[in-house]
């Protein structure tokens, strides 16, 4: 039987997909990872790793909440970037840095989505720069991932 049809084989995506496939799928690609204030917000540590490994540019973003999990310098350190904490960081133009973050995007992932970050989204609500970021993706072009 295949991965995932037998009730003793769980479906373990993370598992079916090998550092070459992930790296054909992903190279190249602008990706945006928004992290959330959750015990599950050091996971995303790893996801942003892979990601990063494979050839992605990762860009995060981190709700304060998170920081209390996981430090921004993690995050810099695994994807090689900076981090955004603050809509009032890392202002090199006078483009809003949100517009240009999210019209660049290729995906964006939300790792974890807490249910007040589900709320922001719902009610349109951006007081962080993660659901500011997200606000400005245009979902025509760019998937959004949300993981509870």
């Amino acid at each position: 039987m295949g991965q995932g049809t037998s009730k003793h084989e769980p479906f373990t995506p993370a598992a079916s997909v090998g550092a070459e496939e992930l790296s054909r799928v992903v190279r190249g690609k602008r990706i945006i990872v928004g992290v959330t204030g959750g015990i599950a917000a050091y996971k995303t540590a790893m996801v942003v790793s892979k990601l990063a490994q494979a050839g992605a540019e990762v860009t995060v973003a981190m709700t304060e909440a998170a920081t209390h999990f996981v430090s921004a310098l993690t995050f810099q350190a695994l994807s090689g970037r900076a981090v955004y904490t603050s809509a009032w960081e890392h202002i090199e133009s006078k483009d809003p840095q949100h517009i240009s973050l999210a019209s660049a995007a290729d995906l964006a992932l939300v790792a974890p989505c807490t249910m007040d970050c589900l709320a922001k989204l719902a009610t349109r609500r951006t007081d962080d720069v993660g659901t500011l970021i997200l606000s400005a993706i245009d979902r025509a072009k760019t998937h959004v991932l949300l993981a509870p």
